[in-house]
């Protein structure tokens, strides 16, 4: 590991390269090819994780002993039972630290019992040696004008992340094995992360008329890794082997299809219209449970990804009206609806074997927003 300190260098040449080729040499026809690397925004958040330990004040949480009293063990508010066996009860429980601290507000005079205490002990490491993750895109493409100022465009993207980090244990840094020491976390470029895309786009575009604007898209596309983009802010793998299990397989991103289409239309009087519409086809979703070991975060119990859920769709409409003043400004009116369906389609399912609150396992726990209605104007000179 080297001396530990609280950031790295990350510094690493990102070279690129395109071409684009006249295929016909009538202008008509482009094949295009490009080739990157691009460094990834997850590095910005080194120092944020640096900075979490002993560098910081603990923040505790802890609840009021009538609380705990009443809503964690269902008791009468006049029930006898003392904080401190209260306080027992719940570290055997929960897992709570169990001490009993006073207010000097007195909110609850029996005082309060701390569950956590985070922010204090050894400060968390990053590996001077980190290398900033990047990813690898080729594009390969080409272009037809199919007539007048209208054109089809079929593309295959590929991208491929590496030299991922994520914060470990210490212990599974350096010993991935049952058991391991948990004394800090360490910010690393674990062997073995990986996401993966794959996608074939189909794209029409047609300014046909000086009236008329229209982009469309179909897309096929795949995503799969071990590991989800969440800023290295994640459990996956602290600890070995809870977190280890089940890791590769279809990203929270998957859709095997997606249809985009939008524009806007002229029309006579200084009126507009414009439009915006997709449809997605199935997402995908895990299945997990609270890590029985570690004691916190959970466990994938079937391979990432490996359920479907539903399609998804949404259509938003735009009118406009220009108001004139002279020759070089306007006034713009504009109404929108957005969601004219009012589709609600399910966007987030509960995950956890041990159910969402009071939503089980495979239940809706969130949806697209209902229709809306927007009035507003901007000024253009």
């Amino acid at each position: 590991m080297g001396a530990p300190r609280s950031c790295a260098d990350l510094s690493q040449i990102k070279p690129r390269l395109g071409l684009a080729w006249d295929v016909g040499g009538d202008g008509k026809t482009i094949g295009r090819f490009s080739w990157g690397r691009f460094m990834h925004p997850s590095a910005l958040t080194t120092a944020s994780f640096a900075q979490r330990g002993a560098n910081l004040l603990p923040a505790v949480t802890a609840f009021s002993c009538n609380y705990v009293r009443t809503v964690s063990y269902s008791l009468a508010p006049d029930d006898p039972t003392p904080c401190s066996v209260l306080a027992g009860w719940a570290a055997a429980d929960f897992g709570w630290m169990g001490d009993v601290v006073q207010e000097p507000g007195l909110r609850d005079p029996e005082g309060w019992i701390v569950a956590t205490v985070t922010g204090a002990g050894v400060p968390n490491l990053v590996d001077p040696d980190l290398d900033p993750t990047f990813q690898h895109t080729i594009i390969i493409g080409v272009e037809r004008q199919i007539f007048d100022r209208t054109s089809v465009e079929l593309s295959y993207v590929n991208k491929d992340t590496e030299d991922i980090f994520e914060d470990t244990c210490n212990g599974a840094l350096t010993n991935p094995a049952v058991g391991h020491a948990c004394d800090f976390y360490v910010m690393a470029n674990l062997p073995g992360l990986r996401r993966e895309y794959d996608g074939v786009i189909l794209r029409a575009e047609s300014r046909a008329t000086d009236w008329l604007h229209l982009t469309s898209s179909l897309t096929w596309s795949e995503s799969k890794g071990n590991v989800e983009y969440t800023q290295n802010a994640g459990v996956d793998f602290d600890f070995f082997p809870e977190h280890y299990a089940n890791t590769f397989g279809y990203l929270s991103d998957q859709a095997r299809w997606r249809f985009k289409v939008n524009g806007y239309v002229d029309l006579p009087l200084d009126f507009g219209l414009g439009v915006n519409a997709f449809w997605s086809s199935s997402s995908v979703w895990n299945v997990e449970r609270p890590a029985e070991i570690a004691g916190y975060g959970t466990e994938l119990i079937e391979p990432r990804g490996s359920l479907q859920g539903n399609d998804n769709y949404q259509l938003d409409l735009q009118a406009t009206k220009a108001i004139r003043f002279g020759n070089d400004m306007s006034v713009q009116l504009i109404a929108a609806v957005i969601n004219v369906f009012d589709s609600e389609r399910p966007i987030e399912l509960c995950e956890r074997e041990d159910g969402c609150g009071g939503d089980g396992l495979g239940n809706s726990i969130d949806w697209q927003r209902p229709r809306q209605y927007q009035v507003g104007f901007r000024f253009e000179f």
